[in-house]
């Protein structure tokens, strides 16, 4: 690469790359970035048009291309409205022979003199001809995962300038990734909000209140139905550990203890413990308390805690009455034949 003519214009080339990561970070979307990046390099390497895309995979495996940036070459006023609409995310499935070969093969692919190539097929009327076409695939990592097309160099292009832009394709490689991370981070998010608020509405309907506590700093997630139910308003629980366990009946404080400790021991798979707790009124009411270790750190201490907690009050009355519930329901009928 020592006499590779395009070294000199290596600074612009960095440039580029430092100005476009700053537009990445600073923007929600990457479609700015590469904006920068296409519009710089057409400059840079004096070409006419092009696009960067991101490589795609659909169900039937064969990968449709969606532009993340690319030139406007609208040739009448029907395509220039099309352009509008749809840049830079038009997704094409029927591709090109010059980037379809760049896509299947995987490899960079130089064509000066394109125009007169039976494969690349017949440009619309009054698009820009094409005299010469530079297609470069990026990859994160193993993975190919967009390209970049340029077209109309003065005096075609070689294999020198491909080698010059591998920082730059590099960089377009690492950005698309972490667009694709931060995409599919914001649906798992939307996702876990959608199954929060479903299993917010089933445990409120079956009585239930969740809990969610990390452990190593004692704050704890207390549902709002759970905090209602005792009597409390949600401004005055404060969100850590304390709380419930000056709730906890001090005669049930050193078993609800034992049954932690056994868990966070891994002798039991799951936390159960039947309890009382002090409610707003001053009175006491029974819970069973059920939840689970889902995060451990390295030496195996418990890190989160997610769980559950059900009044069964009316149970332990039962219980305490020597009552069986089908008792009780035959009690109550017999209750209501007598009335009749």
């Amino acid at each position: 690469m020592g006499n590779n003519p395009y070294l000199k214009h290596v600074e612009i080339l960095l440039q580029i790359i430092v100005e476009a990561q700053f537009k990445f970070v600073n923007d929600a979307s990457c479609h700015s970035s590469f904006d920068h990046v296409l519009e710089n390099l057409l400059e840079l390497t004096h070409s006419q048009y092009g696009f960067i895309g991101e490589v795609l995979t659909n169900e039937q495996g064969t990968p449709p291309f969606k532009t993340l940036a690319i030139s406007n070459v609208a040739w009448n006023e029907e395509t220039r409205n099309l352009y509008d609409q749809l840049a830079p995310n038009l997704e094409l499935s029927h591709l090109d022979a010059l980037f379809e070969k760049v896509i299947v093969s995987g490899q960079h692919v130089i064509a000066n003199g394109p125009g007169s190539n039976p494969r690349c097929g017949p440009l619309p009327k009054e698009h820009p001809p094409l005299h010469a076409f530079l297609g470069v695939p990026f990859f994160h990592g193993s993975k190919m995962v967009g390209m970049v097309g340029i077209a109309n160099r003065p005096g075609g292009y070689d294999e020198q300038m491909v080698e010059f832009l591998k920082p730059l394709l590099t960089f377009c490689g690492t950005v698309l990734q972490a667009h694709r991370n931060e995409c599919n981070r914001r649906k798992t998010e939307v996702a876990g909000r959608e199954i929060e608020e479903r299993v917010s509405l089933a445990l409120d309907a079956s009585g239930s209140g969740v809990w969610d506590w990390n452990v190593q700093t004692g704050q704890v997630y207390y549902s709002q139905n759970w905090i209602e139910s005792l009597g409390y308003k949600p401004r005055e629980v404060p969100p850590n550990i304390k709380f419930w366990e000056n709730l906890v009946h001090p005669d049930d404080l050193p078993k609800v203890n034992a049954r932690l400790s056994e868990h966070f021991e891994g002798k039991t798979e799951i936390y159960e413990c039947e309890n009382r707790l002090r409610m707003a009124s001053g009175g006491w009411r029974w819970d069973v308390n059920r939840g689970r270790v889902i995060e451990w750190d390295r030496e195996g201490s418990p890190l989160r805690m997610v769980g559950v907690d059900k009044d069964i009050s009316h149970r332990k009355f039962l219980e305490e009455k020597n009552l069986t519930l089908q008792y009780a329901l035959d009690l109550w009928k017999g209750r209501i034949r007598n009335a009749q």
